[in-house]
């Protein structure tokens, strides 16, 4: 901006100083992310390894090599050597000190910790949505392959998702515009960026991923680095991707499969649970906040080039190693408070065994449900629904979506809700082949004989 220049051309001015960089992070991360992913015809080094060979997680070598000359280039190294030093400053992938590594890590750790008590608070506000990013695990693929492939997505949401919003897109605004505008841009960005987990709830979700912005961003901030975030995105990633593989819920969804999702407030009140989440929430916030502030004071105070490491007695991690305990207490709290389980909704003592036609299937988490017009004693046809297992656990059990065919015959064991709703859990599914398979939404849900209808 330049003195003297009319105020329209200033407003350009700063609006491209915006715009620029978040075209050029996109760019940054669609390129690293359509060569694990895939885009239109071409169906990525993921997709290429469920199709072919899937015994061997074979494309973690192409995709690791890809990432080191993808990060080598971002960081300056090629052709043009006249944008080497704008590339290596967008990046910011400076290397920092062993104290500062532990205390970054810790500070990250604490905020990841508050998203447990946030994802509890939305999901009493709205229905979190399922991710429909579903993949279909071949059955050839083992554990260890579908493990390893994780640990891979893991690390390509890392490096690219890190490299782009908190390096190319944050990074220069941050320097034009303040970190608080830097982190809320870049970190909005990144919230629309993940339309296609659940493009119906985007805006709803969009709390969900600023918080995620602001520990990454936070962290990138306070030591001019982005290589704390991608630590911590990719090891946040693969703890996130098990747990969805393994349940099949996406990481704003903590409700066990167990039970029904939780009640939203709006239809019970404020309760002690919600309570609970909201002042975990903001006690982890605030914990969060004063660590990353004392990972800046840090940084600023250490010069880079010499890296020396500094007295345990006299630096700030004896306090962020105190606050520890807290943390991990703060966070096992809430999954707590915010489960309702099976005996709340359901009651075991009321089975019932229900025969009709099958009328639909919604095959998403963090449970399925089945649809089914059922006729009555007197002849009236009710349709009930029937609550089921993540689309993974049934997966696990043998069953695919399309054993469900509308119009099909079934029977379906379980039990009624408590307000006598024509809603159930259920228990087991009978085709009328004669296969039979568990349907419940936990291994352990009782298995009293139901009554028939």
């Amino acid at each position: 901006m330049r003195a003297g220049e009319p105020a329209a051309v200033q407003l350009g001015d700063e609006i491209v100083t915006i715009v620029s960089p978040i075209v050029v992070g996109f760019a940054v991360s669609w390129l690293g992310v359509v060569v694990w992913g895939g885009i239109g015809a071409f169906p990525g080094l993921a997709a290429l390894n469920l199709r072919y060979a899937p015994q061997l997680p074979w494309t973690i070598v192409p995709m690791a090599l890809f990432l080191v000359g993808y990060i080598r280039y971002l960081n300056g190294a090629g052709w043009p050597r006249s944008t080497s030093l704008t590339r290596r400053l967008c990046l910011r992938a400076n290397p920092l000190s062993a104290d500062l590594w532990v205390m970054s890590l810790f500070a990250g750790f604490v905020g990841l910790a508050a998203i447990v008590p946030l994802s509890g608070i939305m999901g009493r506000l709205f229905v979190l949505p399922a991710d429909s990013q579903h993949i279909e695990i071949p059955a050839a693929m083992p554990p260890l392959t579908v493990f390893l492939l994780v640990v891979m997505s893991s690390i390509v949401a890392g490096v690219v998702e890190e490299s782009a919003f908190r390096g190319y897109i944050q990074g220069p605004i941050e320097r034009r515009h303040g970190p608080a505008a830097g982190i809320l841009i870049a970190g909005t960005v990144f919230a629309l960026a993940h339309f296609t987990h659940h493009a119906a709830s985007t805006l709803r979700m969009v709390p969900f991923y600023l918080t995620i912005s602001a520990i990454y961003g936070g962290l990138a901030y306070a030591t001019n680095s982005i290589l704390p975030g991608m630590v911590l995105h990719a090891g946040g990633d693969v703890w996130s991707l098990t747990r969805q593989w393994v349940t099949g819920h996406p990481p704003w969804q903590l409700a066990p499969a167990s039970g029904p999702a939780p009640a939203l407030v709006w239809e019970t009140g404020i309760d002690a649970a919600f309570v609970t989440s909201v002042v975990a929430f903001l006690l982890l916030g605030a914990i969060a906040a004063w660590a990353i502030s004392g990972v800046a004071r840090a940084a600023r105070v250490e010069p880079i080039a010499v890296q020396v490491m500094t007295n345990y007695r006299r630096s700030p991690m004896r306090k962020l190693f105190a606050l520890a305990t807290l943390t991990a207490a703060l966070a096992s709290i809430v999954p707590v408070a915010a489960h309702h389980s099976f005996a709340a909704e359901f009651d075991e003592k009321k089975p019932v065994t229900l025969k009709g036609k099958l009328t639909q299937l919604e095959w998403l988490n963090p449970h399925g449900w089945i649809h089914m017009d059922v006729a009555e004693t007197d002849g009236k046809v009710v349709n009930w629904a029937i609550e089921a297992g993540a689309p993974n656990a049934l997966i696990r059990r043998g069953l695919r979506k399309t054993d469900f065919p509308v119009g099909s015959e079934i029977v379906v064991q379980g039990y009624r809700s408590k307000d006598d709703k024509p809603r159930a859990s259920g228990t087991t599914v009978t085709f009328a082949d004669g296969r039979n398979f568990f349907l419940g939404a936990s291994d352990t849900q009782s298995q009293a004989a139901p009554a028939q209808r």
